[in-house]
This record gives structure tokens, C-alpha cells and sequence, in this order.
């Protein structure tokens, strides 16, 4: 049974960016936020969340002002600090931007085999050092429409039939 209010589904892909971009809005850099998901293979779980900022005792400040140096543990090494290690069970990672040579270095000695990102790094040389260790990268087709409408589908004002059980009256929602 179809829903034909509802728009079209996103993409797993677009959804796993979503929860990068939400995750980027914790950031403590002042240069750039970034956010990062890794997923179990087929999308079913994530195992492991990150964004860019100073290390965990320090103060949530950049160390210096100077870009590309600014001291902040990156996003994907915060995720990849917490993501699980098995060669037999691949994973794959999703960032706002695509990740740095220092980063995808990390990556490689990882399980995961596939990176999907919104946003092209200044430097592109990580992707191309993936993609030369046969790991798949994408940038991810990232569509907000889907999103914000299905938000505005599924909001509604709660009425007396919302509220189960409630015998007071809401002429104007609750």
C-alpha cells in the first residue's frame, strides 16, 4: 500500500548526510563544520558518529586561527575512533565534505569501503587516494526538498482525535 501524499523516498545515501549535516552543527571549529556517519554495509545501522572539534578535555576553541592547522581532531577520525573493526563486516562513511589526505590515510586502515559526501574538500587529493585503493567515492546527491516536505506532510496541529484518551477540548492545537 502507497502513500500518494507522501513524496518520493530519499535515498539511504541522503538520509546518512542529513545526520552528517546535523552532526556538523555540534562543530567547535571556526573554519569549518563537518560531520561524519559510518554505517554497517547495507544501511541498516550506524555504528559510529563524528564532527570536527578540539579534543575531549581541551576547551571548544580552534588551537590557531591558521587554515588547515587550526588543531581540531577532524570528523572522521572522531568517527572512526568509535567505529567497529572487523575485515570481514565492510562499512561505509558519510561526511559533509570529502575527506582530507591525513583522513583518508585513516580510512584505509579501516574496514570501511565506501565514502559518500555533499561537499567537495579544497584539497582533493584524499579522494584520489581512496579511489587509487579501489575504495568506492561519491559525492552524494543531496536533495533538502525531500526532507522539508516530508516534514510538512507529517507536522500536524493536534486536535481532540490526536490526543488518545484526552477528554479536553483544543480548538487550537496543544
Amino acid at each position: 500500500m502507497t502513500n500518494e501524499r507522501l513524496p518520493a523516498r530519499p535515498e539511504m545515501a541522503e538520509v546518512f548526510i542529513l545526520m552528517a549535516l546535523s552532526l556538523a552543527a555540534r562543530s567547535t571549529c571556526k573554519r569549518l563544520a563537518v560531520g561524519a556517519v559510518v554505517t554497517n554495509w547495507d544501511g541498516t545501522e550506524v555504528v559510529a558518529l563524528g564532527y570536527n572539534g578540539n579534543a575531549r578535555k581541551l576547551s571548544n576553541t580552534c588551537d590557531y586561527a591558521t587554515p588547515g592547522s587550526c588543531g581540531c581532531v577532524h570528523a572522521e577520525m572522531n568517527a572512526l575512533l568509535k567505529a567497529p573493526y572487523d575485515p570481514n563486516r565492510p562499512l561505509r562513511l558519510y561526511c559533509t565534505h570529502s575527506p582530507c589526505p591525513t583522513c583518508s590515510k585513516l580510512i584505509l586502515n579501516t574496514s570501511i569501503e565506501s565514502v559518500g559526501y555533499l561537499h567537495r574538500y579544497r584539497d582533493v587529493s584524499g579522494v584520489a587516494l581512496l579511489r587509487e585503493h579501489g575504495l568506492s567515492v561519491t559525492e552524494v546527491e543531496f536533495n533538502l526538498d525531500h526532507f522539508t516536505r516530508i516534514h510538512a506532510e507529517i507536522t500536524v496541529t493536534p486536535t481532540k482525535e490526536h490526543c488518545y484518551g484526552c477528554e479536553d477540548d483544543h480548538p487550537e492545537g496543544r
